[in-house]
């Protein structure tokens, strides 16, 4: 049997239950999902989506940049970061590239983003201000009790810290965009 030096993210994630002395279950409770999804997710027998990453990490007291980037060593990467050493998550209906490492120096976070046609994710209530740039193909931007709106290519948004947003795919192209949160939410 080979063994794999490089940890997953199930192995990961239950490196972090186990350091806070937490059970499955009160990590489950604590996240708001079934236990035995997250004891599939911790044996790699399962893929959650990033959605649920999420609520996972937030019940670990971490999120997903803080999860998949990894503090670069003081004189590396001072101005420039290059794609190679950026950490990718996905999921069935998107990809999310962090373009920055978890730094204090840096006072906000980049994500280059790629929606897939067909999810309608949650609304998520962020803690931080949110700022976008759409690429290519269409989103639909939708603000909780506001409304909905259609962000075209070449068009920027900006939705400060408290209300409730999501976004998503209008059309059958996938969405490219840039999104850029401060401060960080690490």
């Amino acid at each position: 049997m080979t063994h794999d030096a490089t940890p997953t993210l199930g192995s990961r994630i239950k490196r972090l239950r186990t350091g806070q002395a937490l059970s499955l279950r009160q990590l489950a409770e604590r996240a708001g999902v079934a236990p035995s999804y997250l004891s599939a997710v911790e044996r790699d027998k399962l893929s959650p989506t990033i959605a649920l990453l999420g609520k996972v990490l937030a019940a670990l007291g971490t999120d997903l940049a803080a999860f998949f980037t990894a503090a670069l060593v003081e004189d590396e990467a001072r101005f420039v970061f290059r794609r190679d050493a950026m950490q990718t998550v996905e999921d069935g209906g998107r990809r999310y590239t962090f373009l920055f490492p978890k730094r204090q120096d840096l006072r906000l976070e980049v994500l280059e983003e790629v929606l897939l046609p067909g999810e309608t994710p949650d609304y998520e209530d962020l803690p931080v201000d949110l700022a976008g740039y759409v690429v290519c193909g269409t989103l639909l931007i939708e603000i909780e009790g506001i409304g909905a709106e259609e962000v075209h290519p070449g068009d920027a948004f900006y939705v400060p810290a408290g209300y409730p947003v999501r976004g998503r795919c209008l059309h059958d192209t996938p969405v490219q965009l840039l999104t850029m949160m401060t401060p960080p939410r690490y």
